[in-house]
């Protein structure tokens, strides 16, 4: 990912750069264009002793400097990767040895527990334990599902409307899109200023499929898909993520939809039961 990112962000910065001359000058006539009608206004725009050219060239080069320090520091940024990978096989060392033994595991802390708790408190607890990594399993896997199918979506949008950078901002969305409900947003600022730098009425456009898209993807699919990952319905989905995103932002909005799943299910469970001791089954089916 980092070996696509990097050469299409420095090529959208020396495109910047390239385009800025023109970028001031259609700046300088858009204003004159309104002030035709204020020839006090036209007559101040026209006296403004600016050289475009002298301000592009100095814009120009701090940009094409800006790209040149990014490839330079391509080296540290392959270091820090593979710090990260270095840190992330451990990490998948250790977690791949406790899945190969989780039954071990599973059966110490069930062991402890039956030495200190009553029994029905200790099946109680696995079965909560059942739960939660049923449904924070099942989350991450329609999370990385949605996160795929909105980065396509756009991806194929931009294709079929021939805007810039598609692969790239396709990629940033995809990844961002993986905090729910607000993630495709911040994916869609950086898309917005890369296109930006090439035509604003390209942006224009881009802003508009997506929001399009966003309200499709955000209304329809993730609410489903998310929410039949976890087995939870789709308004539930859009009630956590915005409890947990007001209690805890993003890390409230990440945590909220699998806590609210076993919430749910356990009261689910709960329910019924009572129901069930009170013989109301018949008063409550659905017609």
């Amino acid at each position: 990912v980092c070996g696509l990112i990097i050469p299409e962000l420095a090529a959208t910065l020396f495109k910047l750069s390239m385009n800025i001359p023109d970028f001031l000058r259609a700046i300088q006539e858009f204003l004159e264009g309104i002030a035709s009608d204020n020839p006090a206004a036209q007559r101040y725009i026209m006296n403004l002793d600016v050289d475009w050219n002298k301000i592009g060239g100095e814009v120009m080069g701090y940009f094409q400097t800006w790209a040149t320090n990014l490839l330079n520091s391509t080296f540290s940024v392959i270091s820090n990767i593979v710090s990260v990978i270095v840190s992330f096989g451990l990490g998948f060392v250790f977690a791949l040895n406790a899945l190969l033994k989780k039954e071990t595991l599973a059966y110490q802390v069930k062991k402890l527990l039956l030495a200190f708790l009553p029994l029905k408190v200790v099946k109680y607890i696995v079965r909560v334990g059942r739960l939660s990594n049923q449904a924070f399993s099942n989350f991450l896997s329609g999370q990385c599902t949605e996160a795929f199918i909105l980065g396509s979506l756009i991806f194929a949008c931009m294709k079929i409307l021939d805007l810039p950078y598609a692969v790239l901002i396709a990629v940033f969305i995809g990844v961002t899109s993986l905090i729910p409900i607000v993630g495709g947003f911040i994916g869609c600022g950086i898309g917005i200023i890369l296109i930006l730098m090439v035509d604003w009425k390209q942006a224009v456009i881009f802003v508009v499929m997506f929001l399009v898209v966003q309200q499709f993807e955000g209304n329809v699919i993730y609410p489903h898909v998310v929410g039949n990952s976890v087995g939870l319905p789709g308004i539930w989905v859009l009630v956590a993520v915005t409890i947990g995103g007001n209690v805890a932002g993003v890390v409230g909005m990440l945590f909220s939809i699998p806590f609210c799943s076993v919430v749910y299910q356990l009261l689910t469970e709960v329910v019924n039961f009572q129901i069930r001791k009170k013989g109301l089954e018949k008063m409550t089916r659905k017609v």
